[in-house]
C-alpha cells in the first residue's frame, strides 16, 4: 500500500505571488502570522499565512473578482458566486437583492421600466 505524500509547505516571503495576491509585509508569529497583500485589481487585504499556503485565498474578495454567473430558472435570475457565498443579483444594474427574492429586476430598475 503506497502512502501519499504529504505536500511540502511553501515559506512566505515578501513579493511572493499566491493568484492574484503579491505578500508586502507580516506581523505576528508562525502560526498565526498576518501578510499584508497588494491584489491585482489595486486593492489592499490582510490574510493569514496558513490561507495563503493553502490556496484557499487567492484575491481580496472585491466584485471586480466574481467570476461565476448563471441563469437557474427560465425567469432568467442570476446569481454570483463571490468568495463561496451565493447572492442574486439584478439582471440590468447587478444590484444585491435579497437571496429569497423571485423578483427578476430591482426596485430601482423596476421603477425605471415603467417609465420607459
Amino acid at each position: 500500500m503506497l502512502l501519499e505524500q504529504p505536500k511540502e509547505i511553501v515559506k512566505v516571503s515578501k513579493n511572493m505571488k499566491f493568484g492574484d495576491l503579491t505578500t508586502q509585509w507580516c506581523y505576528g508569529l508562525a502560526p498565526d502570522r498576518v501578510w499584508k497583500c497588494t491584489c491585482g485589481c489595486g486593492s489592499v487585504c490582510y490574510v493569514k499565512e496558513a490561507a495563503l499556503q493553502q490556496n484557499i485565498v487567492e484575491n481580496c474578495g472585491n466584485a471586480i473578482h466574481r467570476k461565476k454567473t448563471s441563469s437557474i430558472q427560465p425567469a432568467k435570475r442570476k446569481y454570483i458566486v463571490c468568495g463561496g457565498i451565493e447572492r442574486h443579483v439584478c439582471l440590468l444594474c447587478n444590484a444585491d437583492m435579497p437571496y429569497d427574492s423571485r423578483k427578476v429586476y430591482c426596485e430601482k430598475c423596476r421603477q425605471l421600466k415603467k417609465l420607459k
